[in-house]
């Protein structure tokens, strides 16, 4: 299913909560308007937790390849996630295309990527993204080649969250467009490739 056809489907959940609650007011309290209120609040996050249930696997999803591609995702509706969006299991987590093309999200979830292997074009296409949220160690490559927006605060959370390769073998590279590098000095540079990191 699309995620065009999953939102339409949103969509018209959202109708019957709120028919949900009128009918919930009417029938428990006299269809008083505190009751109303309340029973649309009561169906919104009934709504809400049963989607994320599904899609997160009641919590237990380590993979979200291609999860939030495309440009029906807003932060709206990433701001209601249900669970951490990191490997529940003792799996590594595949983050591959997670955001790929999303393009009107302008913040991430809390992403956490200490079991994260792999998360090609993770990113890709995220042009009106400023703010990257994560817990733990960065510890692989990462491109935010088409993400011109991020602000200095975001970058430095990334340079800062970055594991240190340096002394070892290890190679990884951070990609940013353009804009992000002017954007950065010098020794703010250095806080990657002193880690043993190659900024691009």
């Amino acid at each position: 299913m699309s995620i065009a056809e999953n939102l339409t489907i949103i969509a018209e959940n959202q109708r019957l909560v709120y028919d949900a609650g009128y009918e919930k007011g009417k029938s428990e309290s006299g269809n008083t308007e505190e009751a109303y209120n309340q029973g649309v609040i009561d169906g919104k996050k009934a709504e809400n937790d049963d989607f994320w249930d599904k899609f997160q696997k009641n919590g237990t999803r380590s993979g979200y390849v291609y999860a939030f591609a495309g440009a029906g995702w807003v932060d709206e509706h990433l701001a209601k996630i249900k669970y951490p969006l990191k490997s529940s299991t003792d799996d590594s987590a595949n983050y591959n295309g997670m955001f790929y093309y999303t393009t009107n999200i302008t913040q991430t979830p809390v992403l956490q990527f200490e079991k994260c292997t792999t998360a090609n074009n993770m990113f890709y296409g995220c042009s009106k993204l400023k703010e990257v949220y994560f817990e733990g160690k960065i510890g692989l490559s990462l491109s935010f080649a088409q993400s011109n927006l991020l602000t200095h605060d975001c970058l430095i959370r990334i340079l800062s969250g970055l594991t240190d390769f340096s002394g070892t073998t290890t190679t990884r590279t951070l990609t940013l467009h353009s804009d992000s590098k002017e954007d950065l000095s010098d020794s703010e540079k250095a806080i990657a490739t002193e880690k043993g990191w190659t900024l691009a």
